[in-house]
């Protein structure tokens, strides 16, 4: 255990990047600051280079595994049996299409999260309805926490006496 650990500057931004997230999702009125948060957390890298990078792939995946995700949604609903244990077979299938699908495409940091919103959709059993505007929300929420982390990275600064003696330590 180090009781002398002191937050470094990462850990401070990623706490100010969620609480952006939350204060901007009171005006927007967002349903759920949740995934936004998620998201600026996931994308706070060391560098703002890094955050950007990994922003982009969170943004690409989520768009893909959502699309993916909602238009499976309208696939199975002609399916009989799906909901009643067809999905064990199915949602893997799609798992291993998306995995490749985003190797192919040259994104391959994105799979990950791609998959997670293809099964948070799938899995999860929500009317076709509801699926769509699940989908955008998720997109939406992704993005300002990505936009919020990528800022916070790049513009948030030691001041100039402590940067130089964080570098000295």
């Amino acid at each position: 255990m180090d009781i002398h650990y002191r937050p470094g500057l990462r850990a401070v931004k990623s706490a100010l990047a969620v609480f952006l997230c939350l204060l901007v999702s009171i005006p927007l009125h967002r349903e759920s600051p949740f995934f936004s948060c998620i998201a600026s957390i996931v994308c706070m890298q060391p560098t703002w280079e890094k955050s950007l990078r990994t922003g982009f792939h969170r943004f690409y995946g989520t768009v893909l595994g959502g699309t993916a995700g909602y238009l499976s949604l309208v696939l199975f609903d002609l399916l009989p049996h799906y909901r009643e244990g067809l999905y064990v077979v199915i949602l893997p299938l799609g798992v291993l299409a998306l995995i490749t699908l985003c190797n192919v495409l040259g994104i391959k940091e994105s799979s990950s999260i791609c998959c997670i919103v293809f099964l948070a959709n799938t899995a999860n059993f929500k009317p076709i309805p509801e699926a769509l505007p699940y989908v955008c929300n998720r997109v939406i929420e992704t993005t300002i926490g990505i936009v919020i982390a990528v800022l916070a990275n790049r513009y948030v600064r030691l001041p100039q006496g402590e940067a130089q003696q964080s570098h000295q330590s």
